[in-house]
């Protein structure tokens, strides 16, 4: 079952901030928020909602090396709380809004959509996923003044379904296979007879350019890290495993002392995202980098087995989040420009296209990487001009 999306959420917070006055100016500050947010989830490989990763996100925020202004911390949690309301039930509110949910049908709607979630045995996510979007469309319905079910007509959904795709257009796919599910049941309890043809109402996706870094720019990014101090040491050994293993950020920072055979030259580990386990071959230039950083650079007896540690007290291993900040100060020194979609996880996709454009056929490209299906490294080719 579908869970919430990201995307779906901020969609309808937005809106729901939107209807209930908040200014202009105020609109555009939260999406921005919520750009940065969603752009978290999708460099995690995570869509859809989940709590753990948006305290991730938190931290992320509020332990940089550099830090954020005391206001634009406040900003960004209000933010982090509109979310965990709206996931609870809450609908959209904050602390100046009027707390409750955003759509409100009648009873007779209310009744319905109460119904259809007990039979179809909805449950978590899924449940407040269809709730929200049965509510919305029972909304409209009273807008055009449909009273009852037995007066909908086909295009009357037709007009619903178009307004849906104007305030939801990243996620027509879930909120029409909601809005069929709910109609389906309309037809088997029989109190309506239309359906819909889920095609019509959700756009083609366009194909996906991957962003990934050159090699000219990944000569300057290693160039900017200062290998005569501990954090130097650290970046360069994390930047060359991503750009010349493949490997995830996720699993640079999970990754153990005991995962690297140091006599073959081979890194075992099993993926965090895919839970598949790999083993690749780490080239001599990416182990020097790593043994540098581990012999002269990692803090010794720390009762860590994590590969690479912070360099100030309390000493703990790196996480993630804090390898996609020290990569944007490592762009910042090279001079590198900041393109949209590009991140730390556009090392890994540089990895890739090297590979490509050096000829590597598509099935060891797959391997190297990780892949489950030799399909996913297409966007790696896609990626070479």
């Amino acid at each position: 079952m579908a869970n919430l999306t990201m995307v779906f959420i901020f969609e309808e917070i937005l809106s729901g901030l939107s209807e209930l006055g908040l200014a202009e100016g105020s609109i555009r500050q939260y999406t921005r928020y919520f750009s940065k947010m969603q752009g978290f989830f999708t460099e995690g490989g995570a869509p859809e909602y989940s709590e753990r990763i948006l305290d991730e996100y938190w931290a992320f925020v509020t332990q940089r090396e550099i830090p954020y202004s005391q206001k634009y911390i406040s900003s960004l949690w209000k933010s982090v709380c509109i979310v965990k309301k709206y996931v609870a039930g809450d609908g959209v509110s904050c602390s100046f809004l009027t707390r409750g949910s955003q759509y409100n049908p009648g009873a007779y709607f209310q009744d319905i959509i109460d119904s259809s979630i007990e039979s179809l045995l909805l449950e978590g996510s899924t449940r407040t996923f269809y709730s929200t979007v049965t509510r919305k469309f029972c909304c409209q319905l009273e807008k055009k003044g449909i009273a009852s079910f037995s007066d909908l007509g086909l295009s009357d959904v037709s007009q619903i379904m178009t307004k849906f795709g104007q305030s939801n257009p990243n996620s027509m796919g879930l909120v029409t296979s909601n809005i069929n599910k709910f109609l389906r049941y309309l037809n088997n309890v029989g109190i309506c007879n239309v359906q819909i043809e889920s095609s019509l109402y959700v756009p083609c996706k366009k194909k996906k350019i991957i962003p990934s870094f050159s090699a000219d720019e990944l000569r300057k990014m290693l160039g900017a890290c200062d290998r005569n101090t501990k954090i130097g040491k650290r970046d360069y050994a994390i930047l060359l495993l991503a750009a010349s293993c493949g490997l995830r950020g996720s699993d640079i920072s999970k990754m153990n002392l005991t995962d690297i055979d140091w006599e073959r030259y081979v890194i075992r580990l099993t993926q965090k995202k895919t839970g598949i386990a790999l083993s690749i071959p780490m080239p001599a230039e990416s182990g020097n980098a790593v043994a540098d950083y581990i012999l002269k650079g990692r803090p010794k007896e720390t009762g860590h087995t994590r590969v690479f540690l912070t360099s100030r007290a309390p000493l703990r291993p790196v996480e993630q989040s804090a390898i996609d900040g020290r990569l944007l100060i490592i762009c910042g020194k090279a001079s590198i420009p900041k393109l949209p979609g590009r991140c730390f996880h556009s090392l890994r996709r540089s990895a890739g296209t090297f590979m490509a454009a050096s000829q590597v056929p598509i099935t060891t490209i797959s391997q190297v990487l990780g892949h489950s299906d030799c399909k996913s490294a297409d966007r790696y080719i896609s990626a070479n001009p």
